[in-house]
């Protein structure tokens, strides 16, 4: 499934370096400010073509990655760098032509009183393209995305959600992105409408030779789209690996949990049992050990102290796993 990288890519097209976000949460007037640590040294390099799937549960931090990402957010600690370049040294006007973002619910990212035409065409005017050229533009990208050109002087109210949706990655590609962030693009869609959005996008990647990362808890879906996967949880990237060897030899107990997770498609199988501990990790007091280690059956006492390093699995390519039972899954 994984793509060749082209020869003359020296810097990887997206790259975060030991990314760390928290934030002072109020536990009321008598108790003093916590610390919620929603990043904790994140790194993540894509090279120019490939896809990135992000998954995990909700409040693992796939979304401020992504904020962080965009250059919507700002780290604590670590660096954001575009081929090369950090994120903070690279003006808007340039930065918004490099990475663009397709976000989770289409109607809230659309100006509800604009026009489809208008919605699309908007990255370029602002770039001072000419109105003959955004307008040509236009048609070129809503045709290339399947959107129908009847529509196009329609609003976003009109539209049904997978109209909506292409619109968006319309608006997002109108100016020729290197990199796009898809944040659960798919997840309030129909599933039938899911594999439309879906289709649309490997195609898009081909044609366009983009760079993906591609936010999810729909693990099918990964598997479909992205060539190297990266498991979050509360704030850590636990494992990281290319789709297949996550897929076929999971070495983190979470990940194979969530692995687990898929219902199998015979009802008389019943719920899948994930073998995880009733207990969970405080985000609130994140100081030390194993974040998933109250909910690990395989946890011990050195699970519960200290660094956990990141370490080597021997499956293939670049898969790395932050555990140290990894040998024991």
């Amino acid at each position: 499934m994984s793509r060749a990288i082209p020869a003359h890519a020296s810097a990887p097209a997206l790259e975060l370096i030991d990314i760390s976000k928290r934030y002072s949460v109020s536990q009321g007037m008598f108790k003093p400010a916590a610390t919620l640590t929603a990043l904790d040294g994140l790194s993540l390099r894509l090279e120019e073509g490939q896809t990135l799937g992000l998954v995990g549960e909700s409040g693992c931090g796939k979304s401020t990655a992504v904020n962080i990402m965009l250059g919507l957010l700002s780290a604590d600690e670590g660096a954001v760098r575009l081929s090369g370049r950090d994120i903070r040294q690279i003006p808007l006007k340039e930065r918004v032509r490099l990475i663009q973002p397709v976000f989770q619910d289409p109607y809230s990212s659309l100006n509800p009183t604009r026009t489809i035409s208008d919605l699309v065409g908007q990255p370029l005017r602002l770039q001072g393209t000419g109105r003959a050229e955004v307008r040509h533009a236009v048609s070129d990208m809503l045709n290339r995305v399947g959107f129908p050109a009847r529509l196009a002087d329609s609003y976003p109210s009109e539209l049904s959600g997978g109209q909506r949706q292409r619109v968006a990655i319309a608006r997002a590609l109108i100016s020729r992105p290197k990199v796009l962030i898809c944040d659960e693009p798919t997840s309030a869609l129909d599933v039938s409408v899911q594999a439309q959005v879906i289709n649309l996008l490997l195609e898009l990647r081909r044609e366009f030779g983009l760079t993906m990362v591609f936010v999810s808890h729909d693990l099918s879906v990964v598997e479909h789209l992205a060539d190297r996967v990266a498991v979050m949880y509360l704030g850590q990237k636990v494992e990281e690996a290319g789709v297949d060897g996550l897929f076929t030899h999971p070495a983190h107990p979470y990940s194979r949990a969530l692995l687990g997770a898929t219902l199998a498609p015979d009802p008389a199988a019943g719920l899948p049992d994930l073998a995880l501990g009733a207990g969970a990790a405080d985000p609130l007091d994140r100081d030390k050990g194993c974040p998933f280690a109250p909910r690990c059956a395989l946890a011990e006492a050195a699970c519960r102290e200290g660094n956990i390093p990141e370490i080597r699995v021997e499956t293939g390519a670049a898969h790395r796993v932050r555990c140290l039972m990894a040998a024991s899954v």
